[in-house]
């Protein structure tokens, strides 16, 4: 989804919502495609990109418009719709309105998961994180459709105005605020799978061939958790190795399969087919109880 439209769109029917309409029909028709997209943006988009603090103003500005509007309609306006036109502009609200509502019901559906989840430690801490993709539903995480990685986290930090990087999609990989932040480990367990010495790639190019780039599996709890996307030299385990829950791991980095940096993590588990071969199923994680989607924020020191 792009940044622009999820700062915009939502603009353009609140500033139309002030104007008022022709009818009350096509203002009241108005109100719901502008609650309907106000809402797809609130949940759906991407706000480290255009400022997590400026998602709170989307609420706001619908307040206005509609006590705006609502004012300019009292003064004016038949109670129904006469000509094509307005009897079309009505129409048109309205479906617009029904496909927003569906896509907002599912990126709602998403902030919840409904299977038994691994409780984990948070893995970073150095100050206020975002979770740009994450989920249960694609409309909030495009790893949904992945089994695997159904319940995957990318995570970013966020600086004080709410924005993952200094501008917005620099190509310096210091301008990226989670670049280099140390990685603790979730959890007590074995390290079953790692790799480092991959190079970070300046975006937008990135390594689709090793796509976890440098990474450390850890099992533990039953599952296998993954963290992807690690800095190049940084790696402080290696395969066979015991670790405690927070023993620094590693640091975060833009290596592999990437467009950005940011960490990767999800967990997952084995389970063996009746053909004797071996499935791996997404698990959802919880980090202090709490199941993290697209738009959470946790703050870790």
């Amino acid at each position: 989804m792009h940044v622009y439209s999820i700062m915009f769109l939502p603009l353009v029917f609140v500033f139309g919502l002030i104007r008022g309409g022709k009818t009350r029909w096509e203002w009241w028709s108005a109100l719901l495609v502008t609650l309907s997209v106000t809402l797809w943006a609130f949940v759906i988009g991407r706000w480290d990109m255009a400022g997590y603090w400026f998602r709170f103003l989307l609420p706001l500005l619908f307040v206005v418009a509609l006590i705006a509007g609502r004012r300019r309609m009292s003064r004016q306006g038949r109670a129904v719709p006469r000509g094509t036109a307005l009897n079309l502009t009505v129409g048109v609200n309205l479906a617009v309105a029904v496909v927003f509502s569906v896509l907002s019901a599912l990126g709602l559906a998403g902030l919840a998961a409904n299977e038994p989840a691994v409780h984990l430690e948070f893995p970073l801490r150095e100050g206020i994180y975002y979770v740009g993709q994450g989920g249960s539903t694609v409309m909030v995480n495009y790893h949904a459709a992945y089994s695997p990685q159904r319940y995957a986290l990318d995570i970013v930090r966020l600086n004080s105005w709410g924005y993952r990087a200094s501008g917005l999609y620099p190509a310096e990989l210091d301008r990226y605020v989670i670049f280099g932040d140390p990685l603790y480990s979730p959890c007590t367990g074995e390290v079953v799978a790692a790799r480092d010495g991959l190079p970070d790639h300046e975006p937008p190019l990135h390594d689709p061939e090793r796509a976890e780039g440098n990474y450390v599996t850890i099992r533990c709890a039953g599952v296998d958790v993954v963290m992807a996307h690690l800095r190049e030299g940084t790696l402080r385990v290696r395969q066979g190795d015991v670790v405690a829950v927070g023993q620094l791991i590693g640091e975060v980095g833009n290596s592999g399969n990437t467009s950005e940096p940011h960490l990767h993590i999800h967990a997952e588990r084995l389970i063996e087919r009746p053909d004797g071969g071996v499935e791996r199923v997404g698990v959802p994680i919880r980090f202090d109880g709490k199941f993290l989607a697209r738009n959470t924020i946790v703050r870790s020191r």
